[in-house]
């Protein structure tokens, strides 16, 4: 999955961090929401970081590579060796052509 930042909020419930709500552009404007981990906030948290340059930020979701399973890569994300979402910068023309 890729998309536009376009911001995010931890959601709070019953005292524990549950989710995350992102608000993305990809075909439209959407409201999304992930599982909480604290390597998905940091990810938002450094996409947010970045949109303050004034610059469109799109994010893509790691991809496992094929030795990885998903039991590998769970593990991977709860210990928060490196996020599973990724952020970089491009120009407006990038994420709009017809500009």
């Amino acid at each position: 999955m890729k998309f536009v930042y376009l911001g995010h909020q931890v959601i709070v419930e019953r005292n524990r961090k549950t989710g995350i709500e992102v608000s993305a552009k990809s075909a439209g404007t959407r409201l999304y929401r992930i599982a909480y981990s604290r390597s998905a906030e940091g990810a938002m948290d450094a996409a947010r970081e970045q949109a303050k340059a004034g610059q469109p930020v799109v994010m893509q979701r790691r991809q496992a590579s094929a030795a990885e399973t998903s039991s590998q890569l769970a593990s991977t994300q709860q210990s928060n060796d490196e996020p599973m979402y990724e952020s970089r910068i491009v120009l407006p023309s990038d994420v709009d052509p017809k500009r």
